[in-house]
């Protein structure tokens, strides 16, 4: 027996592989992947509590610290970097591996031992074109996690009530714990163990009044669901209901995609019109009855065949809460990871129960199981290479605002900014809002195409516009081209956001006085606001006239921002002692863009502060800890390497 495991075991890991191996050679980023893998709190080489604590508590979207520690991990041994996207397509590759021995025992333990039946299971699921999206969609290890750590919990409970043993309860609790931080769907298999129970007669309950307390604790979550999140839904353009409404045809959707995979189907962005009532479209009246006699169909199946049941069961119980009233974007096909396998199962067990014959019932399966890799093997050679993925999403899904957004990146980045700029006018168009040019400038300049913005800055006029032209000069080292858009914008209109950048391009260039008379220009329309006092006492102190600034401080609300400037002005007037002190007073918890600036600031003050009091040896460690965190290097080395010239001057010999 313990041959056959190992036989299907080796199998298994050769289809997995060959179905995934064109994303294994050519992973790539998309959509979400950015802001989860390559953030700065989780993107370290550090080993350490401290790290390891920031790793943990770090969310985006929500808090899944068994997710973020493993990308965490895939950084510590292997490097950071889009450029080094192996690691972690290779670990998502081999997750989707051992998951798919767990449904295999998992499945053998539901059938009481049915080699068979657990084989095409987990073949099936294995190669589902649509769970390979959880594994391509770096991201998306959550939702393996999530269903790996499941999977494992409800495996021990299974084993729990064959032996009887605490141990393997334990164990279902330390599982299912470790599930719900991977992600937050992982709750589901809670009542999933409640229902094995009454399903399997561990519980003796009456069937038909479970399933009414089914319904009844389900509308009483729904309607807490719309109640609480209606804000954040109406945001996104529907009610809470109308994306209720809108679910049944995408679960309708979903069904017919598991079961018949097309490759004009299986896409990242996928995209459906909202349900306004249940009659509009009229396919969501149909869409939901067809629902409501699929659910019902288990009940019935209960005194027929159980497993079948428990499989329907299984597959609505792991979409209850991502085709709720919750206000979750309305469709991803990576959200079947979990409940396909439940459907599979059920649909397993039907040809093994109802087909009579072996022949038929054998070529069927193994028919779906290649048809399966045939799709799996053009949506991952596909998805490996983006531009034409995304074209070909688009061709499926034209009205899906995030793909638009995406293809757009990839046209201004092959230089075709006409295609592109309509692509960005298409996703910022949603119902009833004007479409406004500035935002797709906007976008571009976000994604750091300046080069886009400069190239279209004789399509448009206006105040904003001229802003973020002028930005994107200035991203550029083209100051003085820069500071023309900024003027031009502000005869326009005053905006406080374009005099800032002003400002800044203003102290990179050295120029203090004209920050200061620029500042007295707009200083009625600027109002008490603290980037003022910060700019002011900034440049009082470049310019020596300490006097001046010295009665500004008491502005300044920001501590940090305080004790920075406090500290150079005592630098700046030779106090170093308490230059030092002050400095070493600044803390930074939290790696946010302005503290970046503020922790920079700090280092290269205090590394000065070091160099005049002469101790050397400090100023040059402090700023090798600071380059290992990869921040501003060619500042950090252009210090050291002033900092050792000085030392050289000064006679003091560098150690060997």
């Amino acid at each position: 027996m313990k041959k056959k495991y190992f036989l299907f075991a080796f199998v298994l890991l050769i289809l997995v592989f060959f179905g995934f191996w064109d994303v294994i050679q050519n992973p790539q980023v998309y959509y979400d992947d950015i802001n989860n893998i390559f953030n700065l709190t989780i993107a370290s080489k550090t080993f350490n509590l401290e790290t390891i604590k920031k790793v943990l508590i770090f969310h985006f979207g929500g808090f899944r610290p068994v997710s973020y520690f493993s990308f965490y991990l895939n950084y510590l041994f292997w490097g950071r970097g889009t450029e080094n996207l192996f690691p972690f397509i290779i670990t998502n590759v081999i997750i989707h591996f051992f998951n798919s021995l767990l449904v295999f025992f998992v499945s053998m333990k539901l059938t009481k031992d049915n080699y068979r039946i657990s084989f095409f299971v987990s073949i099936l699921w294995a190669l589902s074109p649509v769970n390979s999206l959880a594994v391509d969609y770096i991201v998306q290890r959550m939702t393996e996690l999530m269903f790996f750590f499941g999977m494992l919990s409800f495996y021990c409970f299974l084993k729990y009530l064959e032996k009887r043993k605490k141990a393997f309860l334990l164990l279902t609790a330390v599982f299912f714990v470790l599930s719900v931080l991977s992600k937050e769907n992982g709750v589901l298999f809670l009542p999933l163990f409640f229902v094995y129970l009454v399903w399997f007669d561990f519980l003796k309950i009456d069937i038909k009044k479970l399933y009414l307390l089914f319904i009844l604790l389900y509308v009483l979550f729904l309607v807490f669901a719309a109640n609480y999140f209606y804000p954040q839904a109406i945001v996104r353009g529907f009610t809470p209901w109308e994306r209720f409404l809108t679910e049944s045809r995408i679960l309708l959707f979903y069904l017919k995609t598991l079961l018949l995979p097309l490759p004009s189907d299986i896409f990242l962005y996928v995209d459906f019109s909202v349900s306004r009532n249940l009659f509009h479209p009229f396919s969501t009246f149909v869409s939901s009855l067809l629902l409501i006699l699929l659910f019902f169909a288990s009940l019935y199946l209960y005194k027929k065949d159980r497993l079948i049941s428990f499989g329907i069961l299984g597959f609505f119980i792991f979409h209850s809460i991502e085709a709720s009233t919750i206000p979750l974007y309305i469709a991803f096909l990576h959200r079947n990871y979990a409940p396909s396998f439940f459907l599979y199962f059920a649909m397993v067990s039907f040809f093994f129960k109802y087909v009579r014959r072996d022949f038929f019932r054998y070529t069927v399966l193994f028919s779906i199981a290649c048809v399966f890799v045939f799709v799996l093997k053009i949506h991952n050679s596909s998805y490996s290479s983006p531009f034409y993925y995304l074209s070909q999403n688009y061709k499926s899904f034209p009205n899906n605002k995030d793909l638009c957004a995406a293809l757009g990146i990839r046209y201004s980045k092959t230089g075709q900014y006409k295609k592109a700029l309509d692509l960005y006018i298409k996703s910022f168009k949603p119902d009833k809002l004007e479409n406004r040019i500035e935002l797709v400038l906007g976008a571009f300049f976000n994604m750091g195409c300046y080069q886009c913005v400069i190239n279209m800055r004789g399509l448009v006029k206006g105040a904003v516009i001229y802003q973020i032209i002028g930005k994107s000069y200035k991203k550029m080292n083209k100051f003085n081209k820069a500071e023309q858009y900024f003027k031009e914008s502000l005869k326009i209109e005053f905006s406080k956001n374009t005099l800032f950048s002003y400002l800044d391009l203003l102290a990179k260039q050295g120029r203090f006085k004209d920050i200061l008379v620029l500042i007295n220009r707009y200083e009625k329309k600027i109002g008490q606001f603290e980037l003022t006092y910060m700019y002011k006492i900034n440049s009082y102190i470049e310019l020596g006239e300490f006097e001046k600034a010295k009665p500004l401080f008491d502005k300044l609300t920001s501590k940090k921002v305080y004790l920075w400037l406090k500290g150079k002005y005592f630098l700046r007037k030779g106090k170093i002692s308490e230059a030092i002190e002050t400095l070493n007073k600044i803390e930074i918890k939290v790696l946010s863009p302005p503290n970046v600036f503020i922790q920079l600031q700090k280092v290269l003050l205090l590394s000065d502060a070091y160099e005049k009091a002469g101790e050397y040896d400090k100023a040059l460690n402090l700023l090798k800890d600071y380059s290992k965190k990869g921040f501003f290097k060619d500042i950090i080395e252009k210090q050291i390497e002033t900092i050792k010239r000085d030392r050289e001057k000064n006679g003091k010999a560098l150690p060997e």
